[in-house]
């Protein structure tokens, strides 16, 4: 794993913390369940690390791992449900919403898919659960290409791959392997404090304005790349609670990238818009007025030869 992978992975240990992607992808109508079984097969045999979980080793003396099941089942991770009464995209956001809360089984792979039929109107919803240590949003892209089509009626598609062998990785074997690499060797350097550092740096990030100090030059230091944010500049977003809401918008495409060339900028430079105008409106309904905030943006580094 890297440094902010393994992040992502310890900081669960409070479970307010915990880093699930949750992804409703709604369709005009519900997919054949064996047809839409056979393309996540060949989705996992295209990315492997969809067969892959994660193994610790004892006193983290390396970082976790990545490696193959031997027990890899892909009827765990499907599901097929009916949505709930009364039958409406509501009752689908609340699926969504208790997905988000739920954790994962860490002794298999970190991902699942629902496929819910019955909704009021017509279609049906695919909702995608998986771990942001097996994905961020550059691999969700890629996982999404793999599982849906451009064209409405796709063509063949060909032989299904076989199934990814892959080796298990024993804790002799991640032993040996961080002796020898040099990268398991920095993060090996920074994880040896883990013990007494992981719940400080937990307790930084529920708790970002109260406990700086120490914990946050730690944080600094060791996961530099995924430093939580400690000032807020908020007089209301000061705790995170285990509780998840959820909401939907729907905005044509068109009309953001229209706004975006109105004012020479990008459907980025929108969505962020957006994002901060509703946030000035939830500080005024609270009774607080900011004249700043702090906003974490993930910058795609992958090279072409990245996974």
């Amino acid at each position: 794993m890297r440094a902010s992978d393994a992040f992502s992975w310890y900081m669960e240990r409070d479970p307010a913390l915990r880093s699930t992607i949750v992804v409703a992808i709604w369709l005009d109508r519900a997919p054949q369940w064996d047809v839409l079984t056979a393309r996540i097969d060949r989705m996992t045999r295209l990315i492997p690390s969809l067969r892959q979980h994660v193994v610790e080793s004892p006193f983290r003396l390396t970082s976790p791992r990545w490696t193959y099941d031997p027990h890899f089942d892909l009827a765990w991770h499907l599901h097929r449900v009916t949505v709930p009464q009364p039958r409406t995209a509501a009752a689908v956001v609340e699926m969504a919403r208790r997905a988000a809360m739920a954790a994962f089984d860490r002794a298999r792979p970190l991902w699942e898919l629902t496929l819910v039929e019955g909704i009021k109107g017509g279609g049906a919803v695919l909702l995608l659960k998986l771990h942001h240590s097996l994905s961020d949003g550059v691999g969700g892209i890629q996982l999404l290409t793999a599982l849906c089509d451009l064209q409405r009626e796709p063509g063949d598609l060909g032989e299904m791959p076989p199934a990814p062998a892959g080796e298990t990785m024993s804790l002799p074997a991640m032993v040996a392997g961080a002796a020898t690499s040099r990268t398991e060797q920095t993060v090996r350097t920074l994880l040896h404090g883990a013990g007494a550092a992981v719940p400080a740096l937990l307790r930084s990030v529920r708790h970002p304005v109260t406990n700086v100090g120490g914990a946050a030059a730690m944080v600094r230091s060791v996961y530099r790349t995924a430093a939580p944010i400690l000032d807020t500049k908020s007089p209301v977003m000061r705790d995170r609670a285990m509780t998840r809401s959820l909401a939907t918008m729907e905005i044509p495409v068109d009309v953001l990238k229209n706004a975006a060339r109105t004012v020479g900028g990008t459907l980025n430079d929108v969505y962020l818009t957006a994002i901060t105008g509703g946030l000035r409106r939830y500080h005024e309904r609270h009774g607080a007025t900011v004249d700043s905030l702090r906003v974490t943006v993930p910058v795609n580094i992958r090279t072409a030869g990245d996974v």
